[in-house]
């Protein structure tokens, strides 16, 4: 459907840097273009007002926004989600925390699979700053991914499951979100499977124990010595499930940034973004910096 890119500060040390920011991303999402709209910001009430809202105090959300992924499934298997703004830790730090969902009840409260558990999409440790970070902003049928300031740290992802030539398909869908401090944040990931008998799974660690596997080998990338080094990603619903729209890729041969185009679940090449994401307990190793995640970016 769509992406966008930009490069700017994340300041929040007044009422007006958190606006600047807040402002920003909020107008970032609902701007993105496909046809229809990639997603739609809702209708619910007392959703955040960038003229008004004031810098809340350390660890406290100003106020929500709730946005829907506006794909073909979107009336069959809805994804939700719920954006807080406010301030971490320290008041010099900028805060996004996400909740996901199938549904809303109009007033802010998101329903269904998936809600009640909110997650911090920027790691703790990141102040704000006027140096210019670039983030990149993507939806399309089937995900919604945001790498927030690049360098400084914030990311999440919505991927639905897909069958064999990778269309998208309401079985599930797979959320993560960036957490965590200092080079090794951790990211949470939920499952959400749509069926008669459907529950929400736990949230859970991101590594192959708790059902996120890559495997080396299964579809790849090449590099300029022709080996192989981009790998499907896998989620368990319970059933494991690619998941189409990332790939795990190998730090020194991926910059960030920068795009490739892989036949990742499929015959259909598609071009995907490399993410800061790396030193996060990919390739089950916890220690292990030399991978890095990519995202869908078309």
């Amino acid at each position: 459907m769509a992406t966008d890119s930009w490069s700017s500060g994340n300041l929040h040390g007044s009422d007006a840097d958190f606006r600047v920011w807040g402002k920003e991303l909020s107008d970032k999402l609902q701007a993105l273009g496909g046809s229809p709209s990639a997603l739609v910001k809702t209708a619910d009430t007392g959703q955040i007002n960038w003229v008004t809202v004031t810098r809340p105090g350390a660890s406290t959300d100003a106020g929500y926004e709730v946005y829907y992924l506006n794909d073909s499934l979107h009336a069959t298997a809805p994804i939700y989600f719920k954006l807080y703004y406010g301030t971490n830790t320290s008041t010099a730090q900028p805060r996004i925390r996400i909740e996901i969902g199938t549904g809303s009840n109009g007033s802010g409260t998101l329903t269904g699979l998936g809600s009640g558990v909110i997650t911090t999409v920027n790691e703790s440790g990141v102040n704000g700053t006027a140096t210019a970070a670039a983030s990149y902003l993507c939806a399309n049928e089937g995900f919604v991914g945001l790498m927030w300031k690049s360098a400084a740290g914030g990311a999440f992802g919505i991927c639905r499951t897909c069958d064999a030539d990778g269309t998208p398909d309401a079985k599930g869908a797979f959320h993560y979100a960036r957490t965590g401090s200092g080079t090794a944040p951790v990211l949470p990931s939920r499952f959400l499977r749509y069926e008669a008998t459907a529950t929400a799974y736990p949230t859970s660690a991101m590594d192959q124990a708790q059902g996120v596997s890559f495997a080396p080998g299964s579809v790849t990338a090449l590099n300029s010595s022709g080996q192989d080094q981009a790998w499907v990603c896998w989620g368990s619903f319970p059933d494991m499930r690619p998941l189409f729209a990332f790939a795990m890729v190998v730090t020194a041969d991926f910059a960030v940034g920068s795009t490739f185009s892989v036949a990742m679940v499929g015959t259909t090449a598609r071009t995907y973004i490399t993410m800061t994401l790396n030193n996060t307990g990919y390739a089950n190793a916890a220690s292990n910096s030399s991978y890095r995640l990519a995202m869908l970016w078309e």
